[in-house]
């Protein structure tokens, strides 16, 4: 048996699958509230562990999405600024090869241009689309770390 205390464990992973898919359903504006069914008759001080232990976890995973979304933009940052250096320099080396007469000059330095492009396109791809969902999960699971939690007794038909 795991001796840690209630409040400090995880959540199954298929009742947080079933919560998390059932808050994003939902409109951004609506009001979220979790019923809890048990099968055996809880005290209060159970039905309140497991109300905070259910907060808990998900005030955990907000923290972890938000260490991860600033990960992302630290990532995003150092890359925008090596993306702008290469760019810049091939942008230089390639102007000064395709101006030189030779026909394999200005091919190679063309494709110097197109490379620095390309360079670009993880930090605007950071920048633009990969942020968007860590912001979602960030604001369901504050949402979720939130909610009224009420835990009632399912007596077996």
């Amino acid at each position: 048996m795991d001796p840690s205390p209630l409040r400090e464990k995880d959540l199954d992973p298929k009742v947080e699958e079933f919560i998390v898919s059932w808050g994003r359903e939902l409109p951004r504006k609506a009001v979220l509230s979790l019923t809890v069914r048990v099968q055996q008759e809880t005290c209060e001080a159970e039905t309140s562990e497991i109300a905070d232990a259910t907060h808990g976890f998900f005030a955990q995973r907000t923290a972890v999405s938000e260490r991860q979304l600033r990960q992302l933009f630290r990532i995003g940052r150092v890359s925008l600024g090596i993306a702008t250096i290469f760019l810049s320099v091939s942008i230089v080396a390639g102007e000064f090869l395709v101006s030189s007469t030779s026909g394999f000059g200005r091919t190679v330095g063309g494709t110097l241009e197109i490379g620095g492009w390309v360079a670009m396109w993880r930090p605007l791809s950071i920048f633009l689309y990969e942020w968007w969902p860590l912001a979602a999960d960030i604001r369901l699971f504050r949402r979720l770390a939130h909610m009224p939690i009420e835990v009632v007794f399912d007596r077996p038909t």
